[in-house]
């Protein structure tokens, strides 16, 4: 859908919308009362779901930290042992050079 349509996507359901009522079997009143319902039922289901995502957003935070955490501790780990490595590697090449 093009940037520029989405206005007129939403003109579209609300003229829709509008004529559904006029040619519904209930009463206004009815009808009035059920989008009501439906309109605070789904503000509370929205409510509820952006609580949980966050919750979970937060979990997997705190979990993707943990992560880089130890694969920091393992790299600097690897480090030492490559720099401890080279250092003696550079020791016993001096060691035959001076020899």
């Amino acid at each position: 859908m093009k940037k520029n349509a989405f206005p007129y996507f939403l003109l579209g359901a609300g003229i829709g919308g509008g004529i559904a009522l006029l040619f519904a079997p209930e009463p206004g009143r009815k009808i009035r009362a059920r989008i009501r319902h439906t309109a605070l039922a789904s503000a509370d289901y929205l409510k509820d779901s952006t609580a949980d995502i966050r919750s979970q957003a937060g979990d997997l935070f705190c979990q993707a930290m943990h992560v880089a955490r130890k694969s920091s501790e393992a790299i600097e780990t690897q480090r030492c042992g490559i720099m401890a490595a080279v250092e003696a590697g550079r020791r016993a090449y001096q060691k035959v050079v001076n020899a």
